[in-house]
């Protein structure tokens, strides 16, 4: 067993301790101003604690809102590809019902898938890793076929798989490739974060464009898979499924309209009201509104009527038409949520500065007061020690300096009442001794010389 001596262990404790009790001795021998000074940095450290937990927040927001616009933006950019596939499919089924129609253009398509991928490949390597849509990011994540690259090659090989017309079944590529750019659309959504939107002011706008109207997509691509069926299932197969769609797609269309109307009223508890949402998002919701509506009649007569009855041209005419107010409410609402996500950028820079300037002024506030605080002290003490020194060299006509109040005045009224007892009592002393003529000594009673 080792023996450890306790002297080993006092040293370092005296030390410490000795060290703390010349560090409290210089402490209280300090000056008042310098005292002063230790207690504005005392009061000034806990506010540039908040400040700097507050600037930590707000930088954390502004990532968040960065993110959010980076991601809102790369959907943009995707976004006309969805329904351009969705358009060429339900332009082959026109073409199919009405011999005199135009048909399907698939270098219209063509332009469309291509323009939309490379938008997204030529994106700034900043945003692409931000977004992980880059080739690293989505290979780390087991996604390396959601890669826009990947996708622009695959469509690359439709070129010699093109259907020849409208009544050859598409690839299945074609199919591929779509759902390749849905889950890159939807990728986009949840690295972005719009999926978790946390702040109020973008909320529910962020909700209809990448919930409502994706979700929407679904009942309508399975409208158009119905349309392009073959009459392979039985008749009564055919209405349930048709009800069923009915039924999805009004539903959507009614949580669409929700959301949006609820983010038009709550515009204006933010950063007031918006002209851009109530204008040009309000238009196109009108319109989508009403054109939804219509799309639900049409669906409704199709399922009214003999299910062996081809599949009425208005009916896709409806379809078509939804399609495009479905893609201009997209469009209205990205750009407008770009707009609420500056605002909100700008708010938080605001709001960081701010929490600076306040920081600053506390300093400077809390600094000029300690000086303030000092002088009012000092000058007094000073001028009190001056009237001590010029009594104590015999000047008992010396006069006080300055203005006291509080406590320095009954100090310096003790004082003055003090010096002239000792003025009076000197003076007595004098003018006794002053009054002694003859030579004298003075004894005490054992007749000492005192």
């Amino acid at each position: 067993m080792l023996y450890h001596s306790p002297d080993r262990f006092r040293f370092p404790y005296y030390f410490v301790k000795a060290r703390n009790q010349r560090t409290w001795r210089d402490m209280f021998s300090l000056t008042i101003s310098r005292k002063l000074i230790l207690c504005v940095l005392v009061f000034a450290l806990p506010i540039s604690v908040l400040v700097f937990f507050m600037d930590l927040s707000f930088v954390y927001d502004l990532d968040i809102a960065r993110q959010e616009q980076a991601g809102n933006q790369a959907q943009r950019l995707l976004q006309p590809a969805m329904p351009a596939l969705d358009r060429y499919r339900a332009e082959r089924i026109l073409s199919r019902l009405d011999p005199g129609a135009s048909p399907p253009s698939f270098s219209e398509l063509d332009q469309a898938i291509r323009s939309s991928l490379s938008s997204l490949i030529t994106l700034d390597q900043a945003s692409r890793t931000r977004l992980g849509i880059d080739a690293e990011s989505l290979a780390n994540t087991g996604l390396p076929t959601l890669a826009p690259e990947s996708i622009l090659e695959l469509w690359g090989r439709m070129e010699g798989l093109q259907p020849g017309d409208a009544h050859t079944p598409l690839p299945e590529l074609y199919a591929d490739v779509e759902e390749r750019i849905d889950r890159l659309f939807d990728h986009l959504t949840r690295n972005s974060q719009l999926a978790q939107d946390p702040a109020l002011d973008s909320n529910r706008l962020a909700q209809v464009l990448t919930r409502a109207l994706p979700m929407f997509h679904q009942p309508m691509a399975s409208t158009l898979a119905h349309m392009e069926r073959e009459a392979s299932s039985s008749a009564q197969d055919q209405v349930i499924q048709l009800a069923l769609v009915t039924t999805l797609n009004e539903v959507l269309i009614n949580d669409i309209l929700m959301d949006s109307h609820q983010a038009m009223a709550e515009d204006s508890n933010f950063y007031g009201i918006s002209p851009g949402l109530h204008e040009r998002f309000g238009e196109t919701l009108e319109a989508f509104e009403f054109q939804a509506a219509d799309f639900i009649d049409s669906l409704r007569i199709r399922a009214a009527l003999d299910s062996d009855s081809p599949v009425p041209t208005s009916l896709v005419l409806s379809w078509l038409d939804t399609l495009d107010a479905a893609s201009e409410l997209y469009l209205a609402g990205s750009l407008e949520l770009d707009v609420l996500l500056d605002k909100r950028i700008e708010s938080y820079g605001r709001w960081r500065t701010m929490g600076y300037g306040f920081g600053l002024a506390s300093l400077i506030i809390a600094l000029f007061i300690a000086r303030f605080i000092s002088f009012s002290i000092t000058r007094p003490v000073n001028s009190l020690v001056r009237y001590a020194e010029a009594v104590g060299q015999g000047e008992y006509g010396a006069e006080l300096e300055g203005r006291f109040s509080g406590e320095m005045a009954f100090l310096v009224r003790d004082v003055t009442v003090m010096v002239g007892k000792l003025k009076h009592r000197l003076a007595f002393s004098r003018g006794v001794l002053d009054s002694i003529v003859a030579p004298f000594l003075v004894c005490d009673r054992e007749s000492n010389i005192t």
